[in-house]
C-alpha cells in the first residue's frame, strides 16, 4: 500500500481537462411545474452551500476553486456555523468555480466521498487531495469530481493539510502539531515540536521552504522545513487562526480567524501591514491572486470575498447579498425591488434586467428590515448596529437617526416618505420626521421585540408586531394606540396592508396567517396548512391572493376570500428557510428570498 503513496500527490500536479458550465438545479424546473405560478428569475448565488475549506487561484486571477466538505467539526466552529454551512451530504465533496470579475459561482461539481476531516488544492487546481475519518486519501479530479486514486493508511485525524508541487511530501496539521509525511515511507518525515500550541493550520510557502502555521490561540508562527525553527510570530487574533497562506512572491503572510478578521503581515519582519474584516461568515480559507494585488476567502456557506490588499478594502462584484436576505419591497412601478441583507447592504434591483442598480452600504452590522418609500426616492433601514438609516435614491446616505439602544429589529416609511417608525428589541418604538431627523413620538406598546411594522396606506397609521403575539395598530399623528388585534398566540412576524388600507394580512409563529378588518379589528379569514413557523406574508394588490412563506420550507398562494390553497411552491431543495416575500404592484408576479443567496421571481398565472 506504501509503495502507491509517491503517485498520490503525483496525480495533483497532472493535467485535467476543464469542466462545462453547470446547467441551473433541476429544483428550479419543478418550481417552474406549479398550477398557478411560474419561475421567471432567479437573483444571486443559489447554487451552492456547505463550507468552503480550501481556496485556489487561477494563474490569470479571474478564477477561483474552493473545495466544499461536510461542515468542519471543530468544537470552537459551532456556534458560528449558520444552518446554510451544514446541507451537503456527509458522503460527498463539492468543487465550485467562481467567475472573480462577478463574485458569482459559475459551476459545481461534485463527487462520493465518505466524511472528509480535511481537503486542499493542487498548484495548478485541476487536482484535490482529501483525508477521510477511516484513513484514506483520496485525489479527486476537480474538472469531473471523479476520484482518481485512494490510498489507505492508519487515520492521522488530519485537521488542514498544505499541498505542495514537490509530490513526494505534503504537511499536515494533527491532533494540534504540525507534521510532514513523506510518502516514499508513509511515515512522519518530521514533527515541528516549537509551532506553537494547538496547531490549528498551515501552509507551505511557494518555495517550499517554509511552512505557515495558524494556532488555536489566535497566533501564527513562520516555521523554517529543514530545521524546524520559528523564523518569525505574528500578530494574533482574537480567536482561533482559521486559515493561512502566502503572498505569491513569499514575502507576505495571510491568516484569518473566527474573529472574521483577514491580516496581512509582512514575512521578513513580522509587521501587520493590512488589517481587514469580513461581514461574509468565518473564513476558512485563504488565498492571494498570482500577481499579489488581491486575496480571495472562502468561507463557511461556501461563499468568498475578495479583498485589495493595497488599500485593505473588500471587493463586492456579486450582484447578489453574500448572506440571508432580510427585507423585500418593491418600487410602486414595479420597475425597481429594495432587498435588504445581512451583508449590511441594500440593493436597489433593475427588475427586468436582474441586476442591482444600487448598493447602498453604511449599517456597520446586520440590516434586519428596510421599507420604501412609495415613489422608491427614499428607502428606511434598521440594524442591529442601533441605526436606523434613511437613503436617498439619487445619492447614498441621506440621514442616521440615532437613538435606540437596542439592535433596531423593524421599520417602516410613509408612502410620502416624511414619517419614519423604528422599533427595537427591547420593544420600543419610536417614530420620526424623515426631513429633518426630529423625533416626534414614542409609542407605548410592550417591552418586547418588534418583529415588523408597516404604515398604511394613508400614512397616518401604522401596525407593529410583537414578539409575545401582539399586534397593535397605532394613530401615527397622535401618537397613540388605536386598535389591538387578538388571536395570535405567538410571535407576529410579519405584516401587510392592503392596497386600501382596509385590511391587514399577518403572520405568526402559531403557524397560520390571518386576514383582519382593520376599522373594527375583526378577523375575516385564517390561513392554515404550514406545518411550523410563518415567516413572511404578502397581500396582492388587488386584494384577491394572500401569499406566505413558512419555516416548512414552503410557500403558498391563498385565495383571500374563502381561505383556500390555490398553489404550493416546495423550496425544500433551495438552501434555507423563505424570510420575506414581496407582490409586484400589478400582482402579476411576486419575489422570494430563500435566507440564502437567492431571490426568486415568480409569474402568476391568473
Amino acid at each position: 500500500m506504501r509503495r502507491l503513496l509517491p503517485c498520490v500527490l503525483g496525480l495533483l500536479v497532472a493535467s485535467a481537462p476543464a469542466g462545462a458550465e453547470e446547467p441551473l438545479p433541476s429544483r428550479w424546473q419543478d418550481l417552474a411545474r406549479s398550477p398557478r405560478t411560474r419561475l421567471i428569475g432567479v437573483w444571486g448565488n443559489g447554487k451552492t452551500v456547505g463550507a468552503a475549506t480550501a481556496v485556489w487561484v487561477s494563474p490569470d486571477g479571474k478564477r477561483a476553486m474552493t473545495v466544499r466538505t461536510n461542515s468542519p467539526t471543530w468544537d470552537e466552529l459551532d456556534e458560528w456555523l449558520p444552518p446554510l454551512a451544514r446541507p451537503l451530504p456527509a458522503e460527498e465533496i463539492a468543487f465550485t468555480a467562481w467567475d472573480l470579475t462577478t463574485g458569482r459561482d459559475v459551476s459545481t461539481v461534485v463527487g462520493e466521498s465518505g466524511p472528509v476531516q480535511a481537503a486542499a488544492l493542487s498548484p495548478d487546481g485541476k487536482r484535490a487531495l482529501s483525508e477521510g475519518n477511516d484513513g484514506s486519501m483520496r485525489v479527486w479530479d476537480v474538472a469531473t469530481g471523479k476520484q482518481i486514486q485512494e490510498v489507505l493508511f492508519p487515520s492521522r485525524g488530519i485537521r488542514t493539510l498544505a499541498v505542495s508541487s514537490d509530490p513526494r511530501a505534503f504537511v499536515y496539521v494533527t491532533r494540534g502539531t504540525v507534521r510532514l509525511l513523506d510518502l516514499k515511507t508513509g511515515n512522519d518525515e518530521k514533527v515541528f515540536e516549537n509551532a506553537g500550541e494547538e496547531a490549528q493550520v498551515c501552509a507551505l510557502s511557494p518555495d517550499g521552504k517554509r511552512v505557515l502555521v495558524g494556532g488555536r490561540d489566535g497566533g501564527s508562527r513562520l516555521v523554517e522545513l529543514a530545521s524546524g525553527l520559528v523564523l518569525r510570530s505574528f500578530a494574533v487574533h482574537e480567536g482561533a487562526v482559521l486559515a493561512a497562506g502566502f503572498t505569491p512572491d513569499g514575502k507576505g503572510v495571510l491568516t484569518a480567524g473566527i474573529d472574521h478578521k483577514l491580516r496581512l503581515s509582512d514575512a521578513a519582519t513580522g509587521k501587520l501591514l493590512r488589517r481587514m474584516t469580513s461581514r461574509k461568515g468565518v473564513p476558512l480559507a485563504v488565498a492571494a491572486t498570482p500577481d499579489g494585488k488581491r486575496a480571495v476567502c472562502g468561507h463557511v456557506a461556501n461563499t468568498i470575498s475578495i479583498w485589495d490588499l493595497t488599500t485593505g478594502q473588500e471587493i463586492d462584484p456579486s450582484p447578489g447579498h453574500l448572506g440571508q436576505v432580510s427585507a423585500l419591497a418593491y418600487v410602486a412601478d414595479g420597475k425597481s425591488l429594495l432587498s435588504a441583507g445581512h451583508d449590511g447592504t441594500l440593493r436597489l434591483w433593475d427588475v427586468a434586467g436582474g441586476r442591482p442598480r444600487r448598493v447602498f452600504r453604511g449599517h456597520t452590522g446586520v440590516v434586519t428590515s428596510a421599507a420604501l418609500s412609495a415613489d422608491g426616492r427614499r428607502a428606511l433601514s434598521g440594524g442591529t448596529d442601533g441605526n436606523v438609516k434613511l437613503w436617498e435614491a439619487g445619492r447614498s446616505l441621506h440621514r442616521t437617526f440615532v437613538g435606540h439602544e437596542a439592535a433596531v429589529t423593524a421599520v417602516a416609511l410613509s408612502p410620502d416618505g416624511t414619517r419614519a417608525l423604528s422599533g427595537d428589541a427591547d420593544g420600543e418604538v419610536r417614530v420620526w420626521n424623515a426631513d429633518d431627523g426630529e423625533e416626534l413620538a414614542r409609542l407605548p406598546g410592550p417591552a418586547v421585540r418588534v418583529a415588523c411594522a408597516a404604515f398604511a396606506p394613508d400614512g397616518r397609521r401604522a401596525v407593529t408586531g410583537h414578539e409575545d403575539g401582539s399586534l397593535l395598530l397605532w394613530d401615527v399623528a397622535l401618537g397613540r394606540q388605536a386598535r389591538a388585534f387578538a388571536g395570535h398566540r405567538r410571535a407576529v412576524t410579519s405584516v401587510s396592508f392592503s392596497a386600501d388600507g382596509k385590511r391587514l394580512l399577518t403572520g405568526s409563529r402559531d403557524r397560520t396567517a390571518r386576514l383582519w378588518d382593520v376599522a373594527t379589528g375583526k378577523r375575516l379569514q385564517s390561513f392554515s396548512g404550514h406545518e411550523n413557523w410563518v415567516t413572511a406574508v404578502a397581500l396582492s394588490p388587488d386584494g384577491a391572493l394572500a401569499l406566505s412563506a413558512g419555516d416548512d420550507l414552503s410557500v403558498r398562494l391563498w385565495d383571500a376570500a374563502d381561505g383556500e390553497e390555490v398553489d404550493r411552491l416546495d423550496l425544500g431543495g433551495l438552501p434555507d428557510v423563505p424570510g420575506c416575500v414581496a407582490f409586484a404592484p400589478d400582482g402579476r408576479s411576486f419575489a422570494v428570498d430563500t435566507a440564502g443567496w437567492v431571490i426568486l421571481r415568480f409569474e402568476v398565472r391568473r
